[in-house]
């Protein structure tokens, strides 16, 4: 961004102060023609130098999961169609479509999930006619030995469980929880948290 372009985005944020504050002091019930937030929010994003970027900067998912809906921002100005690719990191692309950038964002809906090895690293791109884009590192988790439900939210969306899950240096436990299928919350626990998990199932 040059000069130039630092003063526009300063001027049009100055501008976006004064009127708040005159709005700030309009007797009650008046009307002012002061932008909303989210006016003041789309004048700094139309100056944002990264094309496409994902609301998120990586993903776990479930061992079970087949597919996810991922959500990203875009720049308002320039081209609606985007397109994604889900590849392995060393160029293979397993699976790919089309979006669309709309109001500065955009949502896709990744299939073919049940293709990729857990616990690897796959990367989601999310790219412009011109190629300009941005990457997500998105890795699914390995069935866990051992599993006990611990709570589940009300309409099933959300659910937590202890696992016992196997690693190359040994059994470990841990207490994880899911949203949709995504993990949003995971804690290595002492390994006797799972030890009631293994005795009932026989001590395995």
């Amino acid at each position: 961004m040059n000069r130039k372009d630092i003063r526009v985005v300063l001027i049009a944020l100055s501008g976006a102060l004064i009127l708040s504050q005159y709005q700030n002091c309009s007797p009650a019930g008046s009307h002012t023609s002061a932008p909303a937030e989210g006016d003041t929010v789309r004048v700094i994003e139309d100056w944002i130098e990264a094309k496409v970027t994902f609301v998120e900067p990586s993903l776990d998912l479930q061992s079970e999961v087949n597919e996810t809906s991922l959500d990203g921002l875009c720049a308002r100005k320039g081209s609606k169609l985007l397109f994604w690719q889900l590849d392995d990191g060393q160029g293979e692309s397993l699976t790919g479509g089309e979006a669309q950038c709309v109001g500065g964002g955009f949502n896709l809906i990744v299939d073919q999930l049940q293709y990729l090895n857990c616990d690897a690293d796959y990367w989601l791109w999310v790219t412009t006619p011109e190629g300009e884009g941005s990457a997500l590192r998105v890795r699914k988790r390995c069935p866990a030995v051992l599993a006990e439900p611990l709570e589940t939210a009300a309409g099933g969306r959300e659910s937590c469980f202890m696992e016992l899950v196997e690693r190359e240096d040994g059994m470990s436990c841990q207490k994880v929880c899911y949203m949709e299928g995504r993990v949003y919350y995971q804690n290595n626990e002492d390994l006797g948290s799972c030890r009631h998990i293994q005795a009932n199932a026989g001590g395995i």
